[in-house]
C-alpha cells in the first residue's frame, strides 16, 4: 500500500513528466496557412506533406519533376513539409537546397546560371530553398534580421523597384527575399498576433482593391503581404489558417477554378536553438565561383544528376535509354583561373611603346585567354558506355577514358614525334604525382597505399633529373 509520501512523490513525477511533454509539444508546434487564387494558369496541380517531424519526401519531388511539374510553394507546417507542385507554371529548370547550412556559394552559382528563388521554407533544423529558371525575376536580394530592423530596409527596396516574393521565420529572425521583375505594381504588409485579427484585416483590404499574396507566421505574429497587380486585375481568392480539412478545402478551390498560390508555416514560438545561416546577398552582381572543397549532388527535374566539384566546376550526367551516360563537364579554366583574360597581357591586349601599339603576342590583341577563348571555363562533353568514355573538349581534342583509369588524348592535328636526341643524364631522381583525368562521368576515387588516403586516381612516378 502506497504511503502518502509515495503518492505525493508519484504525483510530482507525473506532473513533471506532463510538463516536459507539454514543453516538447510546444517547441515543435507549427502553424498552417494557405492561399488560393484564380487565374494562375497552373494545370494538374498536386500537393503532399511529409507528416509532422518527418523529412522532406525528395523522391516524390523527383517523380513529379519527371511528370513535368514544378514546385510552386513549400513550407514547414503542422503537417511537416508541405509541398505544392503543378504543370504550366512557366518555370523551366528547377533545383533546391535541403540542408541545415546556408549555401552562399551555391546560391551565387545558381543565380549566375539564371536561377532565382521561387519558394523558401525552414523547419527546426533545415532550410528548403527552391530556385528556378524562367521565373521572370530579373534581380534578387535577401534580407535577414528582426522585423523591426527590416521594415525600413524593405521600404527602401520598394523605392528601388523590388517587391517581397518570399518570407520565412527561422525561429529567430525573418528571411525576406525581394525581387525585381514581379507582376505587382504595389505592395504592403500587415502583422497581427492572432489569426482572427489578421483575417479581419485581410478582408478589409480586399474591399479596398488589394489582393492577398501570402500569409506566414513567426516571432509570435502573422505576416500578410498584400499586393496590387500591374495589369489591374483582381483575382478571386480564398485563404485558411488551419490544416483541418485542408484536403476538402483544396478540392473546393479547384472546383471553383482556383489553385493553391501559397502555403505558409511557422512556429508558435521563437525558441529555436539552432544557429542561423542566412545573410544578405548584396546587389545581385556575382563574379567567378570559388572552390568549395566539397562534392555535392543535385537531382535535376529531367532525370539528370548534377555533381558540384571541389574546384568550383560541375558535371551533369544523364542516363540514356541504351544504358549509356551522357556527361557534360565544366571547370574554371586552369590557365586564367576563370577570369577569361589573357594571362600574358592581363587583358590589356598589348602595350604602347614610342606611340606605337604592340599587340600581345599570346592573345594577338583580343584580351582573351587563349586556352578558354575568354569563356572562363573549359568544357568536356562525353558519352560513357561499356566501361569506355569518348569525349570532346572545347580545345578541339578528342579524349578517351576507361573506368579503370586508363586515359588518352588525341590531337585534332597530326601527331608529331620528337626526334631522339642524346642528353646528359644524372642518377638523381625526383618523385612526382600525376593525376589521371576522368572522362567517364563517374566517380573514380581510389585508396592510395602510399598516401594512406582516398583521392582521385593518380600515380607516383620517379623522374630522372636531367
Amino acid at each position: 500500500m502506497a504511503t502518502p509520501a509515495h503518492s505525493t512523490r508519484r504525483r510530482r513525477l507525473w506532473t513533471a513528466a506532463l510538463a516536459i511533454v507539454a514543453c516538447a509539444l510546444q517547441l515543435h508546434a507549427y502553424n498552417f496557412t494557405a492561399v488560393s487564387e484564380s487565374g494562375t494558369g497552373y494545370e494538374s496541380q498536386t500537393w503532399f506533406y511529409s507528416g509532422s517531424g518527418n523529412s522532406l519526401d525528395q523522391a516524390k519531388i523527383k517523380s513529379l519533376w519527371n511528370e513535368g511539374k514544378r514546385i510552386t510553394s513549400v513550407a514547414y507546417t503542422d503537417k511537416g513539409w508541405f509541398v505544392v507542385m503543378a504543370k504550366n507554371t512557366k518555370l523551366t529548370m528547377q533545383t533546391y537546397h535541403y540542408d541545415s547550412t546556408w549555401p552562399t556559394e551555391w546560391i551565387t552559382e545558381k543565380e549566375r546560371d539564371g536561377y532565382r528563388f521561387t519558394s523558401i521554407g525552414h523547419s527546426d533544423s533545415k532550410w528548403m530553398l527552391v530556385m528556378s529558371q524562367n521565373s521572370g525575376y530579373t534581380t534578387q536580394t535577401w534580407l535577414y534580421d528582426d522585423w523591426s530592423a527590416l521594415k525600413s530596409r524593405i521600404t527602401s527596396k520598394w523605392s528601388d523597384g523590388y517587391k517581397v516574393t518570399s518570407a520565412v521565420h527561422d525561429g529567430k529572425k525573418w528571411l525576406v527575399v525581394m525581387s525585381k521583375g514581379t507582376k505587382y505594381s504595389q505592395q504592403k504588409w500587415m502583422k497581427e498576433s492572432t489569426y482572427t485579427a489578421i483575417r479581419d484585416r485581410i478582408k478589409a483590404e480586399w474591399d479596398k482593391g488589394w489582393s492577398l499574396q501570402s500569409i506566414d507566421y513567426g516571432g509570435g505574429e502573422y505576416l500578410a503581404m498584400m499586393v496590387k497587380y500591374a495589369d489591374g486585375h483582381k483575382p478571386a481568392q480564398s485563404f485558411v489558417g488551419s490544416s483541418d480539412g485542408i484536403s476538402d478545402n483544396i478540392s473546393g478551390w479547384w472546383k471553383a477554378g482556383k489553385n493553391v498560390a501559397h502555403i505558409g508555416g511557422g512556429k508558435d514560438n521563437g525558441t529555436a536553438s539552432q544557429p542561423t545561416y542566412a545573410n544578405n546577398s548584396g546587389n545581385g552582381n556575382y563574379g567567378v565561383g570559388k572552390a568549395t572543397g566539397k562534392v555535392t549532388f543535385e537531382q535535376l527535374p529531367n532525370g539528370g544528376e548534377r555533381v558540384n566539384l571541389p574546384d568550383g566546376g560541375y558535371r551533369v550526367n544523364y542516363k540514356q535509354k541504351d544504358g549509356s551516360i551522357l556527361s557534360y563537364e565544366a571547370h574554371p579554366c586552369i590557365i586564367c583561373h576563370g577570369t577569361g583574360q589573357c594571362t600574358v597581357c592581363y587583358g590589356t591586349g598589348g602595350r604602347y611603346a614610342n606611340g606605337i601599339f604592340y599587340p600581345c603576342y599570346y592573345c594577338c590583341g583580343t584580351n582573351k585567354c587563349k586556352a578558354c577563348q575568354g569563356n572562363k571555363v573549359t568544357t568536356l562533353t562525353s558519352t560513357y558506355k561499356d566501361g569506355v568514355a569518348v569525349g570532346y573538349g572545347n580545345d578541339g581534342r578528342q579524349y578517351v577514358g576507361t573506368a579503370d583509369g586508363g586515359n588518352s588524348r588525341s590531337s585534332s592535328r597530326n601527331s608529331r614525334r620528337s626526334s631522339s636526341r642524346s642528353r646528359d643524364k644524372s642518377n638523381d631522381y625526383v618523385e612526382t604525382i600525376e593525376y589521371a583525368p576522368n572522362y567517364t562521368g563517374l566517380g573514380n576515387d581510389v585508396w592510395c597505399e602510399k598516401c594512406q588516403s582516398w583521392g582521385s586516381r593518380h600515380s607516383h612516378i620517379r623522374k630522372r633529373v636531367r
